[in-house]
């Protein structure tokens, strides 16, 4: 082992046997030379270790550091970061493989810059080692150079890759920037703390990462316990946004961790068939999202916003359906007065508000002047009369009054509101 690496990579493994053979070769072949390789055994049977403790008597960059118990790759990942000597710390699976000018290319450019973060690309590729199409090398590195040009935070834009970089080790350990205790999920919660703290990150598009999609991995098989360790890492970001961001959470990031765990349990109901599970896992999903300072609540029980559409289209059970119906008035009141209170107290910030409340308004529009939109029929005037008393009471209470007026001038036509007032007036 180097006595003072540039680059310390990191590689978690559970029982990987030959598979990881791939991937070691990828890191000797490196052209950077100055690297250690720490091989983290997270609780694997010992006739898996054989190829791992081969190529750690072959060449001494490589050391195998253990676990006590089998505790998931973020905390293997810790444990890594711990005992790294390297000036920057890398990550990569133990299936997964890089370029041979990877660290090299990544390790200057972080040099020039003095940057916190050093970039790649990520590729998708089968077993075999074929290209997909799922993700093109570049395409992430160009939507965050598109976002930082335009003033948006970086923990906003880089939201998945983690292994696609590397990171100052000085830097992790000064913010101590760790991977997540939970067994999904933890990479998210990595980054979140990264990108929140980076004052400078830099790309090198020709460095590859290459992912291996394998078709039985344990992130395309769900259970109950995968549902349950999301809802963890949920929390923990939630934590960590409120602690580091307080009342200043961007609301689009907020809208993309609701999206990200309405879409884990979509994607656990249609292959599970967990629907009581699930049930379960939407109202954890509610208790976490309603921490957070902007989120409309009804973004958790109605496809209103428009995040939240490709999980409605992609969820296969009717259970969603039956929660909406029973809170459809409630989420109805709550995010119109969220939306308001929001668009009141940062005018300037329509590109978060306008689309969420001009959705508010349709929404509400069309529940006054027509019909349940979940249960597809019309609303009973018992149901309109309580609904308007507790609108009315929840606006005069928490809302800018003039600011809702003035607003509802600009946005609906005079035809409209007349029609509203007059449908108001019947049932108060």
């Amino acid at each position: 082992m180097c006595d003072t690496p540039k680059v310390s990579v990191i590689v978690p493994m559970y029982n990987p046997g030959s598979i990881i053979q791939r991937g070691l070769n990828s890191l000797l072949r490196q052209t950077l030379k100055d690297i250690e390789i720490i091989l983290v055994d997270d609780g694997s049977m010992e006739e898996t270790l054989a190829e791992a403790r081969i190529a750690a008597a072959n060449d001494t960059r490589i050391r195998i550091l253990k676990t006590e118990v089998n505790s998931g790759a973020g905390i293997a990942r810790n444990l890594g970061i711990k005992n790294a000597g390297g000036k920057y710390i890398a990550f990569m699976d133990a299936d997964d493989y890089i370029s041979c000018d990877y660290l090299e290319l990544l390790y200057r450019k972080a040099e020039i810059y003095q940057a916190d973060i050093s970039k790649g690309s990520l590729i998708h590729v089968s077993e075999n080692g074929k290209r997909k199409k799922t993700q093109p090398s570049s395409d992430q590195n160009s939507t965050i150079r598109k976002g930082l040009k335009n003033g948006k935070q970086l923990y906003t834009l880089f939201l998945y890759n983690h292994y696609s970089a590397i990171y100052k080790r000085q830097w992790l350990r000064q913010h101590n920037i760790q991977y997540g205790t939970s067994r999904y999920g933890e990479d998210s919660t990595f980054l979140l703390r990264a990108t929140a703290n980076t004052e400078r990150i830099v790309f090198d598009d020709r460095a590859n990462y290459y992912l291996v999609d394998q078709p039985n991995s344990l992130m395309k098989r769900m259970s109950e316990n995968r549902l349950d360790e999301q809802l963890l890492a949920l929390r923990e970001q939630v934590n960590y946004l409120i602690d580091r961001f307080d009342d200043h959470i961007d609301l689009q990031y907020e809208m993309l961790r609701i999206r990200w765990a309405l879409g884990v349990q979509a994607a656990a109901v249609r292959q599970g068939n967990m629907d009581q599970k699930a049930s379960t896992f939407l109202k954890g999903i509610q208790t976490e999202a309603m921490r957070l300072p902007n989120l409309p609540q009804l973004a958790i029980y109605s496809p209103m916003i428009g995040a939240l559409i490709e999980y409605r289209e992609n969820l296969c059970s009717m259970i969603m359906r039956d929660i909406e119906c029973d809170y459809e008035e409630d989420a109805l009141i709550d995010s119109v007065i969220r939306c308001f209170r929001f668009a009141s107290q940062h005018p300037d910030r329509g590109d978060l508000f306008e689309n969420p409340l001009q959705e508010c308004i349709a929404r509400l529009c069309a529940y006054l002047l027509g019909k349940s939109s979940f249960k597809g029929k019309d609303v009973p005037a018992s149901k309109k009369v309580l609904f308007i008393k507790k609108l009315y009471s929840e606006l005069r209470g928490k809302v800018d009054m003039p600011f809702l007026k003035e607003y509802l001038k600009k946005q609906m036509s005079i035809k409209k509101i007349i029609r509203l007032r007059k449908t108001i007036s019947l049932y108060r």
